[in-house]
């Protein structure tokens, strides 16, 4: 393929991307390395624990691409509802930050490695407060 056609995609594709995430701002940046250290670390558990399947990574990397789905309808939603803050959007992404920091400590943990307690109380606290708050918007 030309290099000018990968290029077009590339750029097509980050400005797409960009503008159904809402931008490109730290929040979305964070969240995209931890879907990749979660991702990594999965696949590193399952290597190390003799459990590796092909299925189920797939199936993985279909939950996180549909994590980047949900964050798109939440800054859509923001857009749509007038909300001068991207307040759904960032409530959605913190959300998922949680869940994937979580996942990573248990993907860590199931591989032997010692983990800070404190890093997993607070990781476990902004979970119980992105429910609470989650469930507060819905009623």
């Amino acid at each position: 393929m030309d290099n000018k056609v990968i290029s077009f995609i590339i750029a097509t594709s980050g400005t797409l991307g960009t503008y159904f995430l809402g931008g490109f701002d730290l929040i979305i940046r964070t969240l995209i390395i931890l879907v990749l250290f979660d991702y990594i670390t999965g696949v590193a558990s399952s290597v190390i624990n003799n459990s590796l399947n092909s299925e189920i990574g797939f199936r993985g990397i279909m939950r996180k691409v549909g994590i980047f789905f949900v964050v798109a309808l939440a800054h859509l939603l923001d857009m749509t509802t007038g909300l001068e803050d991207p307040l759904l959007r960032t409530m959605t992404i913190w959300f998922y930050i949680t869940n994937e920091g979580l996942s990573i400590l248990e993907n860590l943990g199931k591989m032997g490695v010692p983990l800070p307690p404190l890093l997993v109380r607070t990781l476990e606290k902004l979970k119980i407060q992105t429910d609470d708050q989650s469930k507060q918007k819905r009623s």
